[in-house]
């Protein structure tokens, strides 16, 4: 996790020379075994989109972020718990730029595990922290509890004899 934040953090000076997989993040293009994920990984989904194009600073925030997002979902995020305070401290003062625009998120972030509690609607908390703190609003909850979910007591599973229902419908919403 430590070579995908300092690649990150060249990403955003713009010292990528020397670091291919800053590099990478940077050009936003093809499939490649990244020593950070483990496995190989495609860099095309950093180009960034909408209101993101908007500017070099938006699209290099946007390359960063995605990729930083990924990375916190295929590797435990609380090993970023045991950076710097300094770190820590910038991280939340951006993160806390957002909150007034989002809902809470159902997972604690990893760099303030205490402030952030799920929502009350919230039945399954993710099990996780996170980097990001992911808007978790009533909808998502909806939507998200109208589904199968294997990990889930018997009772709360939406299954009908052999037939898992995958797929919310937008109706769900409107009961």
């Amino acid at each position: 996790m430590d070579c995908g934040i300092r690649c990150v953090a060249s990403v955003q000076t713009g010292a990528v020379t020397g670091s291919a997989e800053a590099q990478r993040i940077l050009n936003a293009s093809g499939r490649f075994e990244s020593p950070v994920f483990g496995k190989d990984f495609n860099y095309t989904e950093l180009t960034p989109r909408g209101h993101y194009t908007m500017s070099p600073e938006m699209e290099t925030y946007f390359k960063a972020m995605h990729y930083l997002t990924q990375l916190g979902a295929v590797r435990d995020p609380a090993e970023l718990a045991s950076l710097p305070a300094d770190v820590k401290v910038k991280a939340m003062s951006w993160i806390h730029v957002y909150a007034g625009f989002i809902a809470p998120s159902r997972g604690a972030v990893v760099w303030d595990p205490a402030a952030t509690a799920p929502p009350s609607f919230a039945r399954h908390p993710a099990e996780r922290a996170s980097i990001f703190p992911l808007s978790w609003g009533f909808d998502n909850e909806i939507l998200f509890s109208t589904v199968y979910h294997r990990k889930w007591p018997v009772d709360e599973q939406i299954a009908n004899g052999v037939l898992y229902r995958v797929i919310p419908s937008g109706l769900d919403l409107a009961r």
